[in-house]
């Protein structure tokens, strides 16, 4: 069975900064771990694909070679399925996540409102500062 990754990239234009996060639950939807950083990234499109770049790679890191990935960005998931082209200043990005692609089995869109633990985790990691790795759901922050 295949665990299923939610992922956000968030971006506060004013100040211009900009977050990510996701959860990593069983097929069961028991949580396995989450995590939520801070990203230099300059437009929100870039942080939800940097969301989805770099947790496939942290699932990977911590043993899990398969991943459903669901995040709320319907055109980062057009893109993936090539659908829509990708805009050049976006591109460089979107090869890092063509080159984990043997690791998403599934990617889907889903909505913000279905994503809401991931997105209150981006907004976690824009006001700390700081990269987190939840390996236990008592160690996430209440809000979430």
């Amino acid at each position: 069975m295949i665990p299923k990754l939610n992922v956000n990239g968030c971006y506060w234009d004013n100040p211009g900064r900009a977050g990510e996060s996701g959860i990593l639950r069983d097929p069961s939807g028991h949580f396995i771990f989450a995590f939520a950083n801070v990203v230099d990234v300059a437009k929100s499109l870039q942080a939800d694909l940097k969301a989805a770049i770099e947790r496939v790679r942290l699932c990977v890191q911590q043993g899990f070679a398969d991943v459903h990935v669901e995040l709320d960005s319907w055109l980062v998931v057009r893109m993936f399925h090539d659908e829509v082209g990708i805009p050049l200043w976006l591109m460089r990005d979107f090869e890092e996540l063509l080159a984990l692609r043997h690791h998403v089995c599934i990617m889907t869109h889903c909505f913000r409102e279905a994503n809401k633990s991931a997105v209150c985790l981006a907004r976690v990691g824009i006001t700390s500062g700081i990269n987190r790795v939840f390996e236990s759901l008592d160690q996430l922050p209440l809000e979430v």
